[in-house]
């Protein structure tokens, strides 16, 4: 057993331990941190000072070719933003067309098909008939909502196409779409 005079002597040896720790912690701490010093000379090695970095020493003719790089770098960010502009405007009239060609192909199909069950009506005898009224009339109050709605993405995409117009001006100036390229501006007829 240890006895009250033991664990005086247990603590004592303890705390003095944790101190050691502490203080060579803080001298590792102080040699890093004085040991990474970011200055371009080191007072003496040797005898002599030594270089570790060199700061960069404008000239004339350097500035104007900085002023030359940072024009250049300004030209290309610009390109880039209007490319970037460009495309996600191409983008979305894509997909407006796309969807007005989805529209225009649902209500042809509901076209040919009311047109195919009267070419049948046609050919069954008098007084027989192959669908009655109400069905027809539910037939064509469809197409005239697939005819609205088709309507309403051409609108679109006629919306679309001149907002697009300007920004394939200017990317055409900037030489991002090639020359050669034909863009389509009037697809569905616009004025």
């Amino acid at each position: 057993m240890v006895s009250g005079q033991g664990w005086k002597l247990v603590s004592k040896v303890t705390s003095e331990r944790r101190a050691r720790l502490l203080a060579g912690f803080a001298i590792t701490l102080l040699s890093t941190a004085f040991g990474c010093s970011s200055s371009a000379y080191e007072e003496y090695a040797f005898g002599e000072p030594v270089v570790l970095r060199e700061d960069p020493k404008l000239q004339s003719g350097d500035l104007a070719q900085a002023r030359t790089a940072l024009q250049a770098s300004r030209n290309e960010l610009e390109v880039a933003r209007l490319r970037s502009e460009w495309l996600s405007v191409e983008l979305e009239l894509a997909k407006a067309r796309v969807a007005a060609v989805e529209a225009r192909e649902r209500q042809d199909d509901l076209r040919v098909e009311i047109a195919r069950f009267r070419n049948l009506e046609a050919r069954l005898p008098k007084g027989e008939n192959l669908v009655e009224p109400l069905p027809m009339d539910q037939w064509e109050e469809k197409l005239t909502q697939y005819s609205a709605e088709t309507a309403r993405r051409d609108a679109k995409v006629r919306l679309l196409n001149r907002k697009v117009k300007p920004i394939r001006l200017q990317a055409l100036e900037a030489g991002i779409v090639p020359a050669d390229v034909r863009i389509q501006d009037n697809e569905l007829g616009e004025p």
